[in-house]
């Protein structure tokens, strides 16, 4: 029932993730390996998680540091994990990744730079790209995976991202939500009534606002979430 409720309840999707173990080159991305992180709906290795309103998380929630609030009357399906064996397991799986992405031997190649605004009819292709400042998207944004169901998608960001509200982010031509990265150096906003795709890799809280969903874990020095559906996504999961 509550899987059914996070599927219809929200228009807008939001998938989001905070560590990646990605290394990547001009010619090809590389899929993560996030090893026990990939059960959780909502995770946070270094700060709290807050929720405010009918917040519902499909899979796995849990903090390594941090408190815990909101729950109930949010609600979630999986297992809760606070500062024990499993939340440590799952920050270190996720710390390895971000360590090794933020490493110069192991950092991204931009293939192509993107501008301060990001959206309003663009379209993005399966490769590398990057930004060095604040970046904010708006409007309409298509990524084309032109054909190929294992394209994957990279956006590095070395600032803050973000998100306008009423964003549209597209699928084209097989493109899968699973293959879109989002590496954030800082924080990442999320304003209402957005669809939000792809795994967000981010070194800053992260806030969501109303009418969005989020699919993926996170980790932040913060999550906070308002009346949010938060759910793993199904691997073969297109738009």
């Amino acid at each position: 029932m509550k899987h059914s409720y996070v599927l219809h309840r929200r228009a807008a999707y939001l998938i989001a993730c905070f560590v990646l173990f990605l290394t990547a080159s001009t010619n090809a991305q590389v899929a993560p390996e996030l090893g026990t992180a990939k059960a959780y709906g909502a995770f946070s290795g270094a700060g709290a998680i807050e929720s405010t309103g009918l917040t519902v998380v499909v899979g796995n929630i849990g903090t390594y540091v941090g408190a815990f609030t909101g729950f109930p009357p949010g609600i979630y399906t999986g297992e809760l994990h606070i500062a024990d064996a499993a939340a440590l397991t799952a920050k270190d799986d996720l710390t390895t990744g971000y360590n090794l992405m933020n490493d110069a031997t192991h950092a991204i190649i931009f293939d192509e730079a993107l501008g301060a605004t990001m959206g309003n009819g663009q379209t993005l292709y399966s490769k590398t790209y990057g930004r060095e400042n604040l970046t904010t998207i708006t409007g309409e944004l298509t990524f084309d995976a032109e054909g190929d169901p294992d394209a994957i998608f990279v956006v590095k960001i070395r600032a803050a991202l973000n998100v306008s509200a009423f964003t549209h982010i597209r699928l084209a031509n097989g493109a899968k939500a699973l293959n879109i990265y989002w590496a954030v150096d800082g924080a990442v906003s999320v304003l209402d009534s957005s669809v939000f795709v792809g795994t967000v890799i981010a070194d800053g809280a992260i806030h969501f606002y109303g009418g969005s969903t989020l699919e993926r874990h996170c980790r932040s020095g913060a999550i906070t979430l308002a009346g949010n559906s938060v759910s793993v996504p199904m691997v073969g999961r297109t738009h």
